[in-house]
C-alpha cells in the first residue's frame, strides 16, 4: 500500500511534535480514503483515540465530495484506488 497526503499548514511547536498531550487535536479534521475497509478501520481507531475527527471515504469520487463538504484539516489517501485514484485528485 502507497499513502499519500495532504494536509493544510498546521504549525506544531517542535518541543511539543512528539508530546500528543500538548496538541490540541479535538478540533483537526482528518480525511481517510482507502478502498480497503480494514485499514480505514484501523486508522480510524488509532486517530480517534488520539481526540481527531474522522472522516471516511472508500474511493476518489468520495473523498472529492468529503473535501468540499467537510474541508478537513488533513486528508490520508491511498495512491491507487478504483474510480480516481490520486493522480487524478
Amino acid at each position: 500500500m502507497a499513502v499519500a497526503v495532504a494536509a493544510k499548514k498546521i504549525k506544531i511547536p517542535v518541543k511539543s511534535r512528539f508530546d500528543t498531550r500538548q496538541i490540541k487535536s479535538d478540533s483537526w479534521c482528518v480525511l481517510l480514503v482507502d478502498d480497503e475497509e480494514r485499514i480505514l478501520n484501523f486508522l480510524k481507531t488509532k486517530l480517534k483515540l488520539f481526540g481527531y475527527k474522522v472522516i471516511l471515504a472508500a474511493n476518489g469520487v468520495e473523498a472529492l465530495e468529503q473535501i468540499q463538504c467537510q474541508e478537513p484539516d488533513l486528508v490520508v489517501l491511498d495512491v491507487t484506488m478504483p474510480q480516481k485514484n490520486v493522480s487524478k485528485l
